[in-house]
């Protein structure tokens, strides 16, 4: 019974997210830029349209990520349904994840001191920030040297680069999210630390396994041949985990003042 209650308080906590979610999901699927005529004026007013936010995103993705030899198509109907629903969700998620991490917070409110929820809201804007240039590092920089890179070597064996629409969205999202997500490194060193799991000392003694794990993970999730794919993405991470590291010795400093 106590394990439903949390439940219950855990859903009503992202309840309005959940809103945000599904609204934002629906309006990126279903409406789009429409010009209409106002007082002898053209104006552009979003409206239910087919060509929706989803479609004009899709085009914009395709003409900024892939290299231009490559083709887009669509094996079935199915499939360039599915990839508009992705990409809404998608940014649904991305453009609603400050309101998902405040319900987090609200959910553990309870057990916090004020100074501890003061502190807590500061960590979500922080986080908010951090995720969303992870995201916006991973759309204009990552994505699209990975995307040039991987189709050079068909070009080498002179075969036709396509590219299924679904495939081509799921893949650009996940590297977008997934990039974004790891982009809370330094709020989940501080973490660790103020839990008591790790110690400072920790992360100042093992930096170097650490950061051969960043070359490792960068190489899976970027499969580049070259490398440099690799690079802009350890790059990054290496510099988060200074800062993660930093900011726990001075997080050190704040709680030995108190004291």
């Amino acid at each position: 019974m106590a394990l439903l209650e949390e439940l219950k308080k855990f859903l009503k906590s992202i309840l309005l997210w959940i809103y945000f979610f599904l609204g934002f999901t629906i309006f990126f699927f279903g409406f789009g830029f429409k010009q209409i005529e106002f007082l002898e004026k053209k104006i552009l007013l979003p409206m239910p349209s087919i060509y929706s936010f989803s479609a004009q995103f899709f085009k914009h993705i395709q003409q900024n990520l892939l290299p231009p030899q490559v083709k887009i198509v669509v094996l079935n109907p199915l499939n360039a349904f599915l990839a508009q629903i992705m990409i809404a969700l998608s940014l649904s998620f991305i453009f609603t994840s400050p309101i998902l991490l405040y319900g987090l917070t609200k959910f553990i409110s309870p057990a916090l001191y004020e100074k501890e929820k003061k502190i807590i809201l500061k960590v979500v804007g922080f986080s908010s920030i951090l995720f969303i240039l992870g995201c916006l590092f991973s759309y204009f920089i990552l994505a699209p040297s990975t995307f040039k890179i991987l189709y050079s070597f068909a070009t080498v064996l002179e075969a036709s680069p396509l590219f299924t629409a679904y495939e081509f969205v799921n893949l650009t999202f996940i590297l977008v999210i997934a990039v974004g997500i790891m982009f809370q490194l330094p709020i989940f060193m501080v973490l660790l630390s103020n839990l008591g799991l790790v110690s400072s000392d920790f992360w100042k003694n093992n930096y170097k396994y650490i950061f051969l794990f960043f070359l490792i993970f960068s190489a899976i999730i970027t499969p580049d041949g070259t490398g440099v794919t690799m690079l802009l993405l350890f790059l990054p991470l290496a510099g988060l985990y200074f800062l993660g590291y930093i900011l726990i010795l001075k997080n050190k400093k704040i709680i030995k003042s108190r004291k």
